[in-house]
């Protein structure tokens, strides 16, 4: 792996050469911030100045919603277990590039984004010291902590990526024969989301991701995230706009079915589960569905907007599992 210098030199040649040169008479930076950006920008700043000189530096029970549009990351408060959406507010005056999913170890968050994974520190529910830390991935999309380990699907080179999470130190890459957009383990067995041409299809391997067969191959599906509450897996898919719910049974997946349509999800991204709250943002536009769970059933889906919410890919939760 690249030495976090090495990423930060790599990030300023790729940003210069991605500018305009403004006819050879140097380099041009043109700043376009939208009413959105702006808000949110003056929301930032108030939040950081406000956590100015307070002594608590981990995160308390919370969720951060992640805006791939704006390049945003918002928090929000947890109340009686549940998202309050009234209390969102910014995470990070920084603005990321493309950032897809994020998540969390201890006082350390790890977010995808186009040019690698960042690494922030979180003070009080804010994103501070940011900076990217791994620069060797091509195209980084689903993250998953498992065992002191970062896996990282990348997309781009058809493989998962093992990281020790203390140093960020390259362990293990295992190619397979798909795009690969998440990875999630359960019962002894990994299962990975992939894109190839006719479809998606969903691998089965062992928990070291070798020896893996297709488990759930939908043809006419563009599936992106998956997670697991209670036995069963949860599977978000893009094109049908809608959420395809399996049951787990020693690595097998069976009785797959689809939940919603598109009156209920837009372009559904990530999706994460706790204490019976499904929450899947809906990439497409400004908001999070939030549908109640029971065994394999999503229920009483509503829409939640807000300001904030700029394309939204992924919800996080702090001090929590998102399975439990």
């Amino acid at each position: 792996m690249q030495a976090p210098h090495d990423c930060a030199t790599l990030r300023l040649q790729r940003r210069l050469a991605a500018a305009p040169s403004n006819n050879g008479r140097g380099w041009k930076v043109v700043l376009m911030i939208t009413p959105r950006q702006r808000a949110f920008l003056s929301m930032a700043v108030l939040a950081a100045c406000c956590s100015c000189g307070s002594g608590n530096s981990g995160p308390a029970a919370s969720a951060f919603i992640v805006n791939k549009s704006s390049g945003t990351v918002v928090a929000c408060d947890l109340t009686n277990g549940a998202i309050d959406f009234g209390s969102c507010r910014s995470a990070s005056a920084v603005q990321f590039l493309e950032p897809i999913q994020m998540v969390i170890s201890g006082n350390t968050a790890f977010i995808s984004v186009q040019e690698g994974i960042e690494r922030c520190t979180l003070r009080r529910n804010q994103l501070t010291s940011c900076a990217l830390a791994i620069c060797d991935a091509g195209f980084p999309v689903g993250l998953t902590l498992s065992k002191d380990a970062l896996f990282v699907a990348d997309y781009s080179a058809k493989s998962i990526v093992q990281y020790n999470v203390p140093n960020l130190q390259r362990v293990d890459s295992k190619s397979i024969p798909t795009a690969p957009t998440d990875v999630v383990f359960l019962q002894g067995a990994a299962f990975i989301v992939t894109q190839d041409i006719a479809g998606s299809v969903v691998l089965a391997c062992n928990m070291n991701l070798e020896d893996c067969a297709p488990a759930y191959s939908p043809v006419d599906k563009a599936l992106l995230a998956v997670t697991t509450y209670q036995g069963v897996a949860f599977f978000t898919d893009a094109s049908g706009n809608n959420v395809v719910s399996c049951d787990v049974n020693d690595g097998t997946l069976s009785g797959c079915a689809v939940q919603g349509d598109a009156t209920i999800f837009n372009y559904p991204y990530g999706i994460t589960i706790h204490r019976g709250l499904a929450y899947i943002p809906n990439r497409a536009e400004a908001s999070i569905t939030v549908c109640g769970v029971r065994g394999k059933q999503l229920s009483g889906c509503n829409k939640v907007a807000n300001v904030l919410f700029d394309g939204p890919t992924w919800v996080t939760l702090a001090h929590t599992s998102t399975s439990d």
